[in-house]
């Protein structure tokens, strides 16, 4: 029996031109009571990139196009728009949140640091992640997101940007 495919989706961090937020952010706040619509002051160099996937601090924000195709693949997902408006420019850039359901995804070969509960070793069941195609794992602090290989699939055909795919074990 062949294996599904997952991938880990990932900021990457070869994008040097970055943003900077200037007001607060969601980080640690719970979904229900981030405003639908919100503005965030960014300070951004010259030139900056404004990827398709775009982590700033814990926070994961996706454009449109990214939002679009990942919300087809999770349908209980929801989305709250922000605004990244530049300092210099004045210019916003709509982004969205994400809330997505969690799922028991974790195989029981996965590991943990003792001390601080952390992963060590990332594991998916693959009988418990079968059909998921956009999804966070319950039982981990890391608020990673996971792609069935259809979804990764379907950004790579979009030439989407500010993202790696990293290959998850999975048993």
């Amino acid at each position: 029996m062949r294996l599904p495919q997952y991938y880990l989706l990932q900021n990457d961090e070869r994008i040097e031109r970055r943003i900077k937020p200037l007001s607060p952010l969601t980080s640690g706040k719970d979904f229900a009571a981030i405003p639908p619509v919100q503005v965030w002051n960014i300070a951004a160099p010259k030139e900056a990139e404004y990827t398709d996937y775009l982590t700033i601090g814990s926070t994961i924000l996706f454009s449109d196009p990214l939002k679009h195709i990942l919300s087809k693949y999770n349908l209980k997902s929801s989305f709250k728009l922000i605004y990244l408006m530049s300092q210099d420019t004045g210019e916003p850039h709509s982004y969205w949140i994400c809330k997505m359901p969690r799922i028991h995804g974790l195989s029981a070969e996965a590991e943990f640091y003792p001390h601080n509960q952390l992963l060590k070793r990332l594991v998916l069941d693959a009988t418990q992640v079968e059909g998921h195609h956009f999804f966070q794992v319950e039982g981990i602090r890391e608020p990673y997101i996971f792609l069935s290989m259809d979804a990764a699939e379907s950004l790579l055909r979009r030439h989407l940007t500010g993202y790696i795919l990293q290959p998850v074990d999975i048993q």
